[in-house]
């Protein structure tokens, strides 16, 4: 028999480096100015289809879906209420870029949304848009320039995930 107890190894989580005020602030700013900037754009584009942000938003989960899914999924993958959702999808549909299909064997209350091909083409041309716009705006940088901005973005948005669900 073994007298000798062992104590529990005990992990330290190091501290995270804070940053300076300076560069809290910086950040701050450049990110409203980007979101400003990003949000303009997509309005500017939209508005020549008379639809809205959120209703860019429903179609761009579409295809993210491979064009169809269920309502609720929808509204869960958009997180706001189904209500909300719901009357996203209406107005979409009522343009005939999105079909509604009610219900199935199973459930007759289920409703599938599924984009259209005018919905999708539409998907796409916003999508050429957006990327003629990139492209405009990286232009001038080089090309490494653009890969480590492209790799630091991706690295704070998956420290932003990772503290979101602390």
């Amino acid at each position: 028999m073994n007298s000798r107890s062992t104590a529990p190894v005990v992990k330290l989580r190091q501290q995270p480096i804070q940053p300076s005020p300076d560069l809290l602030e910086a950040l701050e700013a450049s990110l409203r100015r980007l979101m400003w900037f990003e949000r303009s754009l997509l309005r500017q584009i939209l508005g020549e289809y008379e639809l809205e942000i959120p209703h860019f938003m429903v179609l761009m989960q579409l295809v993210k879906h491979d064009g169809a899914c269920l309502s609720g999924e929808l509204a869960q993958a958009l997180a706001q209420p189904h209500a909300t959702t719901t009357g996203q999808v209406e107005r979409l549909e009522k343009k005939g870029l999105i079909k509604r299909e009610f219900g199935n064997e199973r459930d007759r209350r289920q409703v599938r949304v599924r984009i259209t091909a005018q919905g999708q083409a539409l998907a796409r041309h916003i999508k050429q848009a957006r990327r003629a716009h990139l492209t405009r705006a990286l232009g001038n940088l080089k090309a490494r320039d653009r890969a480590h901005f492209v790799r630091l973005l991706q690295l704070y948005l998956q420290e932003l995930e990772r503290v979101k669900q602390v």
